[in-house]
């Protein structure tokens, strides 16, 4: 059992610890902040990897299993006081990106006249740019932006 654990359980627990970790680090807003049953269900993941190698005799062995709810309990404490409704008004006020922008509307009259269309288009595309490149691929999953109740998930793309 042991050379069993060493082996093969090590590795498992390892890998599924970092992905974890990922999740929590790139995935906080998505999936945990103001959601308290999924933020529960990973403080009793915690709990369990806290007390793994206490719960049954052949888990004596494990003693990296503390090691990996270290780490975990570490990140999830740094994503906890962060300053979610910042992020939020970060991530969701794409056109803030323009507020500051001064026009003068007969200097853009006059470069309007002399481009061309292949110009006014690369500017328009321009503009675009910084509005579609903060699409995630994750805002795609699932026809999310069809749901108003999902704006929070799809922020790129409502």
């Amino acid at each position: 059992v042991r050379d069993w654990q060493i082996k093969v359980l090590k590795e498992v627990q390892h890998k599924v610890s970092r992905v974890v970790g990922v999740w929590i680090k790139h995935y906080w807003l998505d999936d945990f902040y103001e959601q308290p049953e999924m933020e529960q269900e990973f403080l009793n993941f915690l709990h369990e990897l806290s007390s793994y190698h206490l719960q049954q005799p052949q888990h004596k062995h494990c003693v990296w299993v503390h090691k990996l709810y270290e780490v975990l309990h570490k990140e999830y404490e740094r994503v906890r006081h962060i300053d979610w409704r910042t992020q939020m008004d970060e991530k969701f006020g794409v056109l803030s990106l323009y507020k500051n922008v001064q026009l003068d509307q007969k200097h853009v009259a006059q470069l309007w006249s002399k481009a061309g269309p292949k110009d006014l288009a690369d500017q328009i595309t321009w503009l675009d740019f910084h509005l579609f490149s903060r699409i995630t691929p994750r805002e795609c999953l699932d026809k999310r932006w069809m749901d108003p109740t999902q704006f929070r998930k799809t922020p790129g793309i409502s």
